[in-house]
C-alpha cells in the first residue's frame, strides 16, 4: 500500500463524515491530513484567555496519555467535544496515530453553551450556541461506526510504507507553505492551523534551523518575488504589491524603499524593468479593493 493509498482512505473518510482527520508520527508531528476550515467555535472560545489555557492543558494531557497507551484514546475536551487518538501499531511498535475531533455525541446544545459560559461569562450565549450547532452531532451508534472505520484505516496505514520516509521538519514544512501561499495573507495562526503544531514550536524550530524568524523570511521571499515581477513584467506597482502578498501598496513601497534605498518605481527603471503598459479605458476598470487591516503578513 502506497502513501497515496493511505491518503485516499483519509480523503474518503472525510467525504463521508466531514470530520477532520490527521495522521501523526510517534512524536505527534503531522504526516498527512484532511482538514476542514478552522472551527469558529474554537476560535470564539479562545477569545477568553482562560479557555485557551484550558485547551492547551487538555492537549498536553491528551498527548501524554496517548503516548503511554496502545489502545485508542477517546476523551471529551473541556468544552464538550469528543475527540479520539487511535494508535497505528506494527509488530508491537507504535508508528503513529490517527487524530480525529468527532464533534458532539448525544449532547444538549443549550447545556453545552451554558457550560461554556460558566467558564467564560464574557462570551455571548447566542454566538456560542450558534457555533455549537454548526459542529458535527453524532448518536452513539454513529460514533461507534465512524470510530470502527478509523481503526480499520489505522490498520491499513500500518501495513503501508507511510512512515518509512522521515517527514520534512516543521521548519521545512513552514518554508514550503510560505512559498506556495506567498500572495495570500500569512500569519503564525494560519501556519499553526495548517501544520497542526503550536506557534511557539514553529517559531523556535524555524529560527533554529534557518537562523531567521518566520516573518522575516516571509518578507524576504515577498521582496524577492516583487523584484522579479518589477524586472520581468510590465505590471504596475500596485499589481506587483498584490501579487507579492502586500494588501497595501503604500506599505509595500515603504518596505521596499527601506530594503533597497529607493521606491519600487525607481528601482524598476534602474534595473531594466519593462515599462508599464498604458491602461486603455482605465476609468472603466474597477479598482481592486484594499485589505482594511493593512497587514504586510
Amino acid at each position: 500500500m502506497s502513501n497515496q493509498r493511505a491518503e485516499d482512505l483519509i480523503r474518503c473518510f472525510y467525504q463521508i463524515s466531514g470530520m477532520e482527520v490527521v495522521v501523526q508520527n510517534a512524536s505527534f508531528r503531522t504526516v498527512t491530513s484532511k482538514r476542514c476550515l478552522p472551527g469558529n467555535l474554537c476560535t470564539l472560545i479562545h477569545r477568553a484567555p482562560i479557555c485557551l489555557d484550558m485547551c492547551r492543558a487538555s492537549d498536553k494531557e491528551r498527548f501524554a496519555l496517548a503516548s503511554e497507551s496502545r489502545e485508542p484514546l477517546i476523551y471529551i475536551c473541556p468544552f464538550g467535544m469528543t475527540k479520539t487518538h487511535i494508535p497505528i501499531m506494527k509488530n508491537e511498535e507504535k508508528l503513529g496515530y490517527i487524530f480525529c475531533p468527532m464533534g458532539f455525541v448525544d449532547g444538549d446544545d443549550t447545556q453545552i453553551a451554558k457550560d461554556i459560559l460558566s467558564i467564560a461569562p464574557s462570551l455571548s450565549y447566542e454566538e456560542v450556541l450558534k457555533e455549537i450547532r454548526t459542529m458535527p452531532h453524532l448518536s452513539r451508534e454513529d460514533f461507534r461506526a465512524y470510530h470502527a472505520i478509523l481503526t480499520l484505516i489505522a490498520e491499513e496505514i500500518a501495513r503501508s510504507n507511510l512512515f518509512e520516509d522521515s517527514p520534512p521538519s516543521v521548519a521545512r514544512q513552514t518554508k514550503d507553505y510560505i512559498r506556495t501561499h506567498l500572495s495570500d495573507k500569512i500569519t503564525l495562526a494560519d501556519l499553526s492551523w495548517h501544520l497542526h503544531c503550536s506557534t511557539v514550536t514553529i517559531t523556535e524550530h524555524f529560527r533554529k534551523e534557518f537562523g531567521i524568524t518566520v516573518m522575516e523570511y516571509v518578507l524576504k521571499k515577498r521582496m524577492e518575488n516583487a523584484e522579479k515581477l518589477l524586472r520581468e513584467t510590465d505590471q504596475s506597482i500596485k499589481e506587483v504589491a498584490l501579487l507579492s502578498g502586500f494588501s497595501d501598496v503604500e506599505y509595500f513601497s515603504r518596505c521596499f524603499k527601506k530594503m533597497h534605498g529607493c521606491p519600487p518605481g525607481e528601482w524598476k527603471k534602474e534595473n531594466g524593468g519593462k515599462p508599464e503598459e498604458p491602461k486603455i479605458q482605465a476609468a472603466l476598470v474597477k479598482p481592486i479593493a484594499e485589505d482594511p487591516d493593512r497587514d504586510c503578513y
